[in-house]
């Protein structure tokens, strides 16, 4: 886990930009969005196969969603007001949908923050389907860490379509950029 540390409200990770198992072009995407907010950021070094960071606690992985928790913690406690944590995957291209927001029922974060991100996320990027909750909502182990670490912390789970992320990521970057600079809880 490669952590890129500043002071903000806003964090964006990636869970699986190291092979076999790649999402390409996500790592572009949170350095971008890393680098233009001056935020936090969390990019894997190791495969999901190795350490995956988006599933329930096993001995494999352990120590490293430990060790990731710990420092979600170190930065809520850096912080005051609402923490936003924005996890970006990659999904396979799909008819009816060119990104995901996952929330898990909304169990991620707070009914306020959700609406506020959701509906951001909807006009920033009104030409593309986006759905909510669907296939990819979250998991157990961000519901966990919600649980665990507070209500100050709000999850989103935010999956791209691949032709969205090949084509389209500076777009991207600039999207979440602007919407992201805004938060403000």
């Amino acid at each position: 886990m490669g952590l890129k540390q500043k002071n903000s409200n806003v964090q964006i990770d990636c869970y699986h930009n190291v092979g076999p198992k790649i999402e390409f072009y996500i790592e572009d995407i949170v350095k971008g969005v890393s680098d233009k907010l001056k935020c936090s950021s969390v990019l894997a070094k190791v495969s999901r196969e190795v350490a995956d960071l988006n599933r329930k606690i096993d001995d494999k992985n352990r120590e490293i969603i430990l060790g990731y928790r710990d420092t979600l913690k170190k930065n809520l406690d850096k912080t005051q007001g609402s923490y936003l944590l924005i996890i970006i995957h990659g999904m396979k291209n799909r008819e009816r949908k060119d990104i995901e927001i996952g929330t898990s029922g909304g169990k991620l974060c707070s009914a306020e923050i959700g609406k506020w991100f959701i509906s951001k996320m909807k006009k920033e990027f009104s030409e593309f389907k986006i759905v909510v909750d669907d296939e990819f909502c979250g998991n157990e182990i961000l519901e966990e860490h919600r649980k665990i670490l507070g209500k100050r912390l709000n999850i989103f789970q935010i999956e791209l379509s691949y032709d969205l992320r090949k084509s389209f990521r500076q777009e991207v970057v600039l999207g979440l950029s602007n919407i992201l600079k805004e938060f403000k809880f």
